[in-house]
């Protein structure tokens, strides 16, 4: 009985056995399919990952493009507005001439009309009688003489001053027509740049939508650290180009007293984050303000840079000697370029919201070899909002 419990043990123990092996052996498929699946998923959250910043760098680069593009036609807005406003003086100024001249049109007309009543009053008079009662005949001749000259002065006046008012007749034609002209110039420019500014507000959401398909944060960092890399070997590079150049002492002695480079409330501040804004912010501050308002340097030094970069839109960088440089970003133009000298209070730029910015503002930075600095105790109480 003992030999047959034995027997049936291990044939209990064997199938037992074969049963965990069966059950292993499907648990070890189970896996190997979840595995692959997991690499599946692994590969195609890859390539989603390549595709997406593909296209990052294709927006990138069409949004480079439309921000130039706004520069430009900001720039031709200027000098529109510019020969619009000086034909409008001239206008003007000829406008006042005109009536000027018709003044002193109708005050020889009254003189003259005056010289016609005499001479009609004379005409009228008994010749005879005239010479007898004048007791100098070559007194009355003189007179009359007189008469018939100052009369015929003052109608060869009247015909110069006609052609004067015909002539600025014609040029008031002329530049009314130029102001027409000049008027639908600049109707078209401002419907260009407002399609311009409406390509690239659907960049800018374009940007955004992409930024947040990116699948996990780590892409993002990695996204707005290659800005900052960028940024950073562009400082180190421009560090080194200017090391042998002539160094200055004043920018370190102006600090607390240094200008707001443009009119407006600081919105973002040093190191402040915000989802909206990339790491490149976190090194500067941000100061709202209405497009195309003046940017300018708030110190003496020299244009080192002055393009578009990546993150920054339109950026221009003024070296101060001893190390100190200031960062200006997201411009809507630029009025310097390398190798400007520049004096503080000059202006530099146009505030605007070039590099995918939503709204305008300048991005304002100090760096010193190549450190970013906290510009708000350099600025002091000189700030706004």
């Amino acid at each position: 009985m003992t030999a047959f419990r034995k027997i049936i043990h291990i044939i209990l123990s064997f199938a037992l056995l074969l049963s965990i092996t069966a059950h292993a052996e499907s648990e070890i498929k189970h896996t190997n399919t979840q595995l692959e699946a997991l690499l599946i998923k692994i590969k195609n959250l890859k390539n989603d990952v390549i595709d997406t910043q593909s296209s990052k760098k294709e927006t990138d680069k069409r949004l480079q493009k439309i921000d130039f593009q706004i520069a430009d036609s900001a720039s031709r807005l200027a000098i529109i507005n510019g020969d619009l406003h000086e034909q409008q003086l001239l206008l003007s100024t000829l406008q006042k001439k005109q009536d000027a001249l018709a003044i002193e049109l109708n005050s020889q007309r009254d003189l003259l009309e005056q010289q016609l009543r005499n001479a009609y009053l004379l005409q009228k008079q008994d010749p005879i009688k005239m010479i007898f009662s004048e007791e100098d005949v070559n007194h009355l001749s003189r007179t009359l003489a007189y008469y018939r000259y100052f009369s015929e002065a003052r109608l060869q006046l009247i015909e110069t001053m006609r052609d004067t008012l015909d002539t600025l007749h014609e040029n008031e034609e002329a530049i009314y027509q130029q102001t027409v002209t000049l008027k639908k110039l600049k109707e078209k420019q401002v419907v260009e740049k407002q399609s311009l500014l409406t390509q690239h507000h659907e960049q800018s959401a374009l940007l955004k939508e992409i930024a947040y398909n990116l699948r996990t944060k780590n892409e993002q960092l990695a996204k707005f650290d290659e800005d900052k890399k960028a940024l950073t070997r562009l400082l180190e590079k421009l560090q080194k180009e200017s090391a042998g150049a002539a160094k200055g002492g004043k920018f370190a002695l102006q600090k607390g007293q240094l200008p707001l480079p443009t009119s407006g409330k600081i919105v973002m501040g040093f190191n402040e984050s915000l989802s909206t804004q990339t790491d490149l912010a976190l090194n500067g501050i941000i100061i709202a303000g209405p497009e195309g308002q003046p940017v300018k340097a708030v110190a003496a030094g020299k244009v080192v840079f002055a393009d578009w970069l990546r993150g920054m839109g339109l950026l221009l960088i003024i070296d101060h000697g001893n190390g100190y440089m200031t960062l200006y970003g997201h411009n809507q133009t630029l009025q310097k370029g390398p190798g400007d000298y520049v004096q503080a209070g000059d202006t530099i730029a146009a505030l605007g919201q070039s590099g995918g910015q939503k709204t305008p503002g300048l991005y304002f930075g100090i760096r010193h070899n190549s450190i970013a600095l906290n510009p708000v105790p350099w600025l002091g109480s000189r700030l706004s909002g």
